[in-house]
């Protein structure tokens, strides 16, 4: 008798996007509105410097929010090697900055340490909902809660959206920065929320989305993220695990990057072993692709 445990797991249902109806431009334009907000002073400030570290200086930011009665805090991380002004690349984190409540360090350093190390800085700002920035509607933020109150979902991501243009901003007011070459760095959820970060903020050059993909779920055309990909039109580097069972490379991971292709015909996606969040031994090749993909959309650092 063939026990339960050696039978076949049945894959879940997926997202069908084969007659995906895209949005027309009025309709576009009408929700992107959405994400628009009053140019009102930044009041910035720099709260702490930490230049403790061999490989960058860590400055703690604060700046009024897009939205009434909150402030935004940011950590800038600029190289001790290259010259300013510096390209930067604003980091968006997975759902761990969500349950966590406090911000101890940018994780993933793996990840974004080689981005300063080959004279870029670093920005990543503590969005609404996130660390000690706690929304309103609580800290679980799954594709379970998505499905379940898209709009809430979708206010929630608009502040967030307001908080990494307000970051821009910010970005912008600074002689040491080179605000015409700024990249996006989206990790899991924050590849998800690259999907409409990048439609709806024009000033972002290239992105790269680490382990993300297409939902499967519908979600409503006001905040449906592959519609929103559709719209993106700058090069996005998406890296994937090929065992990640979260986003399946068939159905989760290849239509989103066919989304992006057709948008942007020098995107490019590199697939390894692994699943969500684990990489093994391939953090060299993949740092490699992450400075290369820079070197090429935001320009070599001199």
């Amino acid at each position: 008798m063939t026990s339960q445990f050696c039978k076949p797991v049945p894959l879940p249902g997926w997202r069908d996007i084969s007659d995906l109806e895209p949005f027309s431009e009025a309709e576009f334009e009408s929700y992107r509105a959405l994400y628009q907000y009053d140019q009102r002073p930044l009041h910035a400030r720099v709260e702490k410097v930490d230049a403790t570290s061999p490989l960058w200086r860590e400055e703690t930011i604060t700046f009024d929010a897009a939205y009434p009665g909150h402030r935004v805090t940011a950590h800038l991380f600029l190289p001790k090697t290259g010259r300013p002004p510096y390209q930067t690349v604003i980091f968006f984190p997975g759902r761990g900055a969500i349950e966590d409540v406090s911000f101890q360090g940018p994780p993933y350093r793996a990840l974004w340490q080689c981005i300063v190390t080959s004279g870029r800085a670093v920005l990543f700002p503590i969005y609404y909902g996130t660390y000690e920035r706690p929304s309103e509607h609580g800290r679980v933020w799954t594709v379970q809660s998505a499905a379940e109150t898209p709009l809430i979902y979708r206010d929630w991501m608009i502040r967030m959206a307001k908080d990494l243009r307000r970051s821009i901003d910010y970005l912008e007011t600074r002689d040491d920065i080179d605000s015409d070459k700024i990249g996006y760095h989206g990790y899991s959820a924050g590849a998800l929320s690259g999907q409409i970060m990048l439609a709806v903020e024009d000033r972002i050059d290239t992105g790269i989305f680490v382990h993300g993909g297409l939902l499967p779920i519908d979600l409503p055309r006001s905040f449906d993220l592959a519609l929103y990909a559709q719209r993106i039109h700058v090069p996005v580097l998406m890296i994937n695990g090929a065992e990640d069972v979260l986003l399946p490379a068939e159905v989760g991971q290849k239509p989103m990057f066919q989304i992006l292709r057709k948008a942007h015909p020098d995107t490019r996606h590199a697939v390894y072993p692994g699943g969500h969040g684990e990489f093994s031994l391939f953090f060299e090749q993949i740092r490699t692709d992450v400075l290369t993909w820079l070197d090429r959309h935001l320009g070599p650092i001199q």
